[in-house]
């Protein structure tokens, strides 16, 4: 599990968890990552991994590691496309409360094998406002259901 980016956190990662120190040029993305983590403890959201502790004034985030990156899982491979359904599933979840993640790729969703379980991480860029660039193509097919969902309805 990694997220947050070279340039505003240092990430220190262990079997049980990760740990995210922000710089002091990172205190907005870190207060906004600390927001959903406390939400997600606060609404019990099981897809999204456990904040274990917190500082405010240091900008650190203690948060369970909860298995590896769709990206380190299949680095190049096609299989990854299989799940974006999977993927939307999460997402949708997230959506519904009001917020969108602004980040997702593969790199941003992690799997743990031993439960068969998906998880959203690095939450800096999370709002209520749609503004992702979607670098991994993973929200256009959603986009493109969601149209054909319409239609159908009509």
């Amino acid at each position: 599990m990694n997220g947050g980016t070279s340039g505003n956190c240092i990430i220190k990662k262990s079997r049980n968890h990760i740990q995210k120190t922000y710089k002091k040029s990172g205190h907005k993305s870190f207060m906004n990552e600390l927001y959903i983590y406390l939400l997600a403890k606060q609404k019990n959201l099981s897809y999204i991994p456990e904040l274990l502790s917190y500082n405010v004034e240091k900008r650190i985030l203690k948060i369970k590691n909860v298995g590896k990156s769709l990206s380190e899982l299949y680095k190049g491979e096609k299989k990854k496309e299989e799940l974006i359904p999977k993927i939307i599933k999460e997402y949708n979840k997230l959506v519904k409360l009001g917020f969108y993640h602004n980040d997702l790729r593969y790199k941003n969703v992690i799997y743990n094998e031993e439960q068969n379980k998906y998880y959203l991480i690095d939450f800096e860029y999370t709002s209520t406002k749609f503004t992702d660039k979607d670098h991994d193509h993973i929200i256009k097919p959603l986009k493109r259901s969601n149209r054909s969902k319409k239609k159908k309805k009509k």
